[in-house]
């Protein structure tokens, strides 16, 4: 997996709109925007299972706690969790992030794949 050299993320802010995700609890909502804003997150949306290390982000979290969030994201498709391979897949990265836009986007995109 390549990291991303960008220090900003995209958050499409019809989110705040999506009864889905309104329907989160506020940790799995956070959990969301960590995942997107990871520098390890690949073009189209993957990245290492950690939820140790993503605890570690704030004093109220536990990996038992990001596992449980990362189980209500997967309910509503979210995020697609792999144990077998420690990955977790944002479903809408890709779309979102847009890098099919941009100047030698397809090549990244096909190399991250």
């Amino acid at each position: 997996m390549s990291a991303r050299t960008s220090s900003y993320v995209k958050l499409i802010r019809t989110i705040w709109q999506d009864a889905d995700f309104l329907r989160l609890p506020l940790s799995s909502q956070r959990l969301y925007m960590l995942l997107i804003s990871q520098a390890d997150i690949t073009h189209v949306g993957i990245l290492p299972l950690m939820p140790t290390r993503w605890a570690r982000l704030a004093p109220d979290t536990t990996a038992e706690s990001v596992r449980d969030d990362l189980d209500a994201l997967a309910v509503d498709n979210f995020v697609v969790v792999d144990n077998d391979t420690e990955e977790v897949l944002v479903r809408t990265y890709l779309v979102h992030d847009e890098a099919f836009k941009i100047p030698n986007g397809k090549k990244a995109l096909v190399a991250a794949y």
